[in-house]
């Protein structure tokens, strides 16, 4: 790194340290502890088990650490605490070589890539290893992050701390165009501030939105989309492709609004850095009128109410509580993804498996194997699909 941007880094660090409290994170953690609660009521055949580790009332007296009797909604509560929100952000049209770790003012790592260590530092060992609490708690952190790209202010780069930061000649923060260089966020100051009544008006009702989550193999209006061409090539984005279109789908979503000082927008940037426009509308068939001029929110940014920010509320919080559900899905999907233990696989009967296979694209017959290891490393093939006779058709195992 050059010399300049670390003495940017560490003054970033120790001004965003002495203001980590500047955001008004209280109220915040009620409104993702609630979106991470509801979210259940969204998948109509969640599973008993994340149930009942979601079954923690909202609590504003949160620590910074994974204790013994935490749970999915507290985890997504302490995942604020600290100087951890540096790390909430990410521009996901800046692909980074594919390692899409673009974060807050391009110097900190994305809210994506620490959804995915979490995930599989985290969340999948524990569950796997036995420990369950854990794994939960930490998923709760993850619906945090996933939470946070459903608000536009989180992808379009816009710092809100709640004050202006120049640092070293350079505006780290803008002013904003509305509320006299305070620099929140509208949306976060509109729903912390207005918590209490909001939470029981409809779009903050989970059971609203029933069967609505976003499914990872089959997310709404992407049918025809080409996923190589913005899909990671490292590992274990690969390893985990599902979060990272899960992640992917919902920033982008919520790039269609503007925030505070940021123009919302309906474009995508392949690996090539080509901008690109989606042949449909991710909102299609949802009834919104988008708001994608900031400006439109400059006068609401003063009062931190009005009619605009009331309807990027209504909106980007269900699509908060539809991209959670669909991470509840693709959790327990994964942590069981060796399992077949009924029917097409599931109760669902979807007769699908995100257990992956080593597809070889130089095999003309595009063998599939199934392939575990052994203590020495050593691999074993448990299973092969693959058209025997090479003539294009069904594949066979």
């Amino acid at each position: 790194m050059e010399i300049k941007n670390l003495i940017f880094v560490l003054v970033m660090t120790l001004t965003f340290s002495s203001l980590s409290y500047a955001y008004t994170v209280e109220p915040q953690r009620e409104v993702h502890q609630h979106v991470t609660n509801e979210s259940q009521f969204v998948w109509k055949v969640i599973p008993k088990e994340i149930k009942d580790h979601l079954n923690k009332p909202i609590d504003s007296t949160l620590n910074d650490n994974f204790d013994e009797s935490d749970e999915i909604v507290i985890g997504s509560g302490e995942e604020d605490k600290l100087f951890r929100w540096r790390f909430h952000f990410w521009d996901h049209d800046q692909t980074d070589n594919s390692n899409y770790d673009v974060g807050l003012g391009g110097y900190f790592s994305s809210s994506y890539r620490r959804a995915l260590e979490l995930w599989n530092e985290e969340v999948i060992p524990n569950y796997l290893k036995g420990d369950i609490n854990r794994s939960y708690y930490f998923l709760g952190r993850v619906a945090h992050l996933l939470e946070d790209v459903a608000q536009p202010s989180h992808v379009l780069l816009d710092c809100h701390p709640g004050t202006e930061l120049s640092i070293i000649g350079t505006i780290a923060c803008d002013q904003s165009k509305g509320d006299n260089g305070t620099d929140d966020s509208v949306l976060e100051e509109y729903t912390g501030n207005n918590f209490q009544s909001l939470k029981n008006t409809y779009n903050w009702s989970g059971n609203n939105f029933v069967g609505k989550q976003y499914e990872y193999n089959n997310l709404p209006n992407m049918d025809a989309f080409n996923w190589k061409e913005i899909g990671p090539t490292r590992i274990p984005d690969k390893q985990f492709i599902e979060l990272f279109k899960l992640f992917w789908y919902t920033a982008q979503k919520s790039q269609y609004w503007a925030s505070d000082d940021n123009d919302g927008n309906s474009v995508y940037s392949n690996l090539s850095g080509n901008q690109k426009s989606f042949s449909t509308s991710l909102w299609q068939n949802e009834g919104v009128s988008i708001i994608d001029r900031n400006v439109d929110l400059v006068i609401e940014d003063q009062t931190d109410s009005g009619k605009n920010i009331s309807l990027i509320t209504n909106a980007t919080i269900s699509h908060a509580m539809k991209a959670t559900a669909g991470l509840y899905r693709l959790f327990w999907d994964t942590v069981h993804s060796f399992d077949w233990p009924t029917y097409h696989h599931d109760n669902q009967r979807t007769g699908f498996t995100i257990l992956k296979g080593d597809i070889d694209s130089t095999n003309t017959k595009n063998d599939i194997n199934f392939v575990l290891q052994d203590s020495s490393n050593t691999d074993l093939i448990i299973a092969s699909v693959a058209n025997l006779e090479g003539d294009g058709g069904v594949r066979d195992v």
